[in-house]
């Protein structure tokens, strides 16, 4: 196919920013362990030195190159904080979520950084039921509220700043409809004399061809991070299937047909354009694909191969992390590990798209235990920043950041660390588990030797408790066997699956989905409750094909003086139905308060009834600090999307003194 193209002569960009420019003035400053060899030292401030003090400390002329270097450092989000990173290396605390807050993103302009937060759904700090989302603007330490939104269960966020204007899109479910109809707002933002005024900047930009498709990378957001990186709006239009590139305002620059239906387009710049093609040779057979990662040259509309990958070879897939004007970055997955200390290593590397040149940069892992959704070993987070390397990274305490100089490329974990590199320690979310115990954590994969494809994959942790408890041996053999009882079910899942399979060429009418079938089980929680009481909690997830898998839960509770697990029937000394009546009622009053990821009921008769006639005391519950939580699993009273619903019962309400 031809590729066409209309650049204008002379023009340039006034508004490029850095796609992770930070203020470097917006709050104190975080303790940081940085990188050997990074370039500059960093002044790192005493235990209990004020924000006063270290900017004291500053010479006049390190005043001065903060000031040169205000406008070009990286953004780093993590899950409680939002850090600016010099140069140098030094590292700058520009927000940080108040308690019972995450941050779900952050992004910069004109020295504001937007930060949009939200409270974890049943967390110990929030009403039952009750959330809150908000953005904000954060300047000089201020903190302005631009959106806020309350008992909202499922909140798809995204935003961009350019040229003066934050455009956030935002979708509202709802949940009390069986078919979640959803609406989707898009808002702009602009600050002015008189404040944060709604501009019309999105409208604007919409009317052009791709520019609001959110389906692949032509989505506003993206076009918007094109216009940021390198100067050029670049959109996609899937009906064309062709990228067509514009100047601030709507002039088009350029249009550059792809060869092939795209499965993805990953990344773009003004001079290529990278993506996905997927092929299915077999009718109804969506696990045995051909797949191919495409470098497409914007100028001349020639394409070339980068990679392929498939089923049936050893090869690897290609996920693409980062395009810059000469470099492609990607990573690919270890496969078919089994029982090892560092699990799900992911290997980082580098492409020269002029010479073809492919260089390992690192390997990064997992390990075991809680908060594992937070991150992708070696890949959330994935940056390069004057000759360095970031990214996501897990201590056996927290989770922080990893830094790799281009002088320590080629590394792999080791000494027991699940990535190579330092470590900068400014997200410190804490492993709180690990004040209790240790985690082990055993992966595995089956593979159908006849056909040579993964038939059934599963991951099990089990928590020990430290042995400086007197009950630790007891207890451990309880969680033991509990792990062990999982393991089998897995191994008695991936047989039934493997005896579905044939000697004979044909898979005798067995349908595989893309995905093998999965049964994985998480350690989410440990605590001590009161002075004697331990509560070890899982949260799992069983894949046996279909549309999506189906989440669990378990909850134990042990007796630290005796060892003994124990059930709430052990602590509440009432009767079945006043127990019964307890729960009706306060997952009634939940519902009439936040009746949005219920099905919902003619009365509130009705709902008391059914409410009550399903308690019992041994239905799934957690232990909670200062009560029990209720916990309704999908489908039980609720959508699949509204998750677990929990209700929380204080134990003075159940007479229960732990």
């Amino acid at each position: 196919m031809k590729c066409t193209w209309k650049r204008k002569q002379g023009w340039f960009l006034a508004i490029l920013l850095a796609a992770v420019f930070v203020s470097a003035g917006c709050t104190g400053k975080a303790d940081a362990d940085l990188p050997a060899g990074a370039e500059g030292e960093a002044n790192q401030q005493e235990a209990g030195q004020t924000d006063a003090q270290a900017d004291e400390d500053l010479s006049a002329e390190d005043e001065t190159g903060r000031e040169d270097q205000a406008e070009d450092v990286l953004l780093l989000a993590g899950r409680k904080k939002v850090v600016g990173v010099q140069p140098d290396g030094t590292a700058d605390l520009l927000y940080e979520a108040g308690e019972g807050y995450y941050v779900q993103s952050a992004v910069y302009g004109d020295g504001i950084v937007f930060v949009a937060v939200y409270q974890e759904q049943n967390s110990e700090s929030t009403d039952s039921g009750e959330l809150e989302r908000r953005l904000c603007a954060v300047e000089d330490g201020e903190e302005t509220v631009l959106l806020d939104i309350d008992d909202t269960m499922s909140w798809a966020l995204q935003m961009e700043y350019v040229d003066g204007s934050l455009i956030v899109e935002y979708v509202m479910e709802d949940y009390a409809n069986f078919n979640n109809s959803s609406e989707t707002k898009v808002i702009d933002f602009t600050k002015t004399s008189e404040g944060w005024q709604q501009g019309d900047r999105y409208q604007k930009l919409a009317e052009l061809p791709g520019f609001a498709e959110g389906s692949i990378y032509a989505n506003w957001k993206r076009a918007l991070e094109s216009l940021k990186s390198c100067g050029e709006l670049i959109t996609f239009d899937s009906e064309g299937n062709r990228l067509i590139s514009y100047d601030t305002d709507g002039n088009l620059l350029w249009e550059s047909a792809l060869l092939h239906d795209t499965y993805d387009v990953d990344e773009v710049n003004s001079d290529y354009t990278v993506y996905s093609y997927t092929d299915y040779p077999e009718e109804d057979r969506y696990d045995l694909y051909d797949g191919s990662l495409i470098l497409h040259d914007n100028r001349t509309g020639e394409e070339q191969t980068l990679f392929t990958w498939n089923e049936k070879s050893e090869d690897k897939r290609a996920i693409p992390l980062k395009l810059t004007e000469d470099k492609l970055y990607y990573y690919q997955s270890e496969e078919k590990q089994e029982e090892r200390e560092v699990f799900d290593r992911k290997q980082i590397y580098s492409y020269e798209l002029k010479t073809g040149e492919e260089t390992f940069l690192y390997e990064a892992g997992r390990l075991a235990g809680p908060p594992m959704n937070t991150i992708t070993a070696g890949v959330s987070g994935f940056d390069v920043y004057q000759g360095r390397y970031y990214f996501a990274a897990m201590e056996e305490d927290s989770i922080g950041w990893a830094v790799l100089s281009e002088d320590e490329i080629g590394k792999t974990p080791a000494g027991g660390k699940s990535y190579p590199g330092a470590y900068l320690s400014v997200w410190d979310e804490k492993r709180d588990f690990r004040q209790y115990g240790t985690v082990e954590g055993i992966k595995k994969t089956v593979v159908s030797d006849s056909y040579d494809i993964d038939v059934y994959e599963y991951y099990q942790e089990c928590f020990k408790l430290d042995p400086s408890y007197e009950q630790a041996e007891r207890i451990n053999e309880t969680l033991k066997e509990i792990w062990e009882g999982d393991i089998r079910y897995a191994e008695d899942g991936a047989a039934q699956e493997l005896s579905y399979l044939t000697g004979n060429d044909e898979l005798d009418g067995y349908s595989r989905s893309m995905y093998p079938l999965s049964y994985d089980n998480e350690l989410s929680r440990v605590e001590v409750l009161g002075a004697d009481y331990l509560t070890v909690d899982y949260s799992g997830y069983e894949y046996t094909g279909g549309a999506h898998g189906y989440p669990y839960r378990s909850h134990y509770l042990f007796d630290l003086t005796t060892g003994e697990e124990k059930t709430l029937a052990d602590l509440y000394q009432g009767s079945v139905e006043e127990f019964k009546d307890i729960v009706a009622q306060y997952s009634v009053q939940n519902w009439k308060d936040n009746p949005d990821p219920y099905f919902g009921w003619d009365s509130e008769d009705a709902a008391y009834a059914d409410l009550y006639d399903n308690a019992s005391l041994d239905m799934l519950m957690r232990y909670g600090t200062d009560g029990i939580v209720i916990e309704y699993s999908p489908y039980e009273y609720g959508p699949y999307a509204s998750g677990y619903i929990g209700i929380e019962i204080p134990y003075e309400a159940l007479n229960i003194n732990l």
